[in-house]
């Protein structure tokens, strides 16, 4: 299994530590996109940054969708913005698009496409 994470929101009054953890993961601009491996670091880091990205495991479509070939790699996707915006930046799921996704985020990523 792989995580998806997309960082939604932007740097203006981050915490410092947290935009570390989010250099770390890959996610240094918003409307990035990381693929990484499922393990326990991983989900470390993606649960302390829970209030900036969205994420959730990713399935094996999502994963095709990506073209990831190395499943022990982190691979970084730049999205542009989404033409019909985000539901909520400020509300976590199910009522906005921020923290835990679950299955839901090969949903959430459509509007995206």
């Amino acid at each position: 299994m792989m995580y998806v994470a997309v960082r939604l929101r932007g740097h203006v009054g981050v915490n410092s530590d947290i935009e570390k953890t989010m250099a770390l993961l890959g996610l240094k601009t918003p409307n990035t996109c990381v693929v990484i491996p499922e393990n326990a670091v991983s989900r470390g880091m993606l649960d302390k940054v829970k209030d900036y990205v969205a994420w959730g495991e990713a399935d094996d479509k999502t994963v095709a969708f990506f073209n990831i070939k190395d499943q022990n790699a982190k691979t970084i996707i730049r999205f542009g913005p989404p033409s019909k915006g985000f539901r909520s930046l400020k509300l976590h799921y199910p009522k906005g698009d921020l923290g835990y996704h679950g299955k839901a985020i090969s949903e959430f990523l459509k509007i995206y496409r």
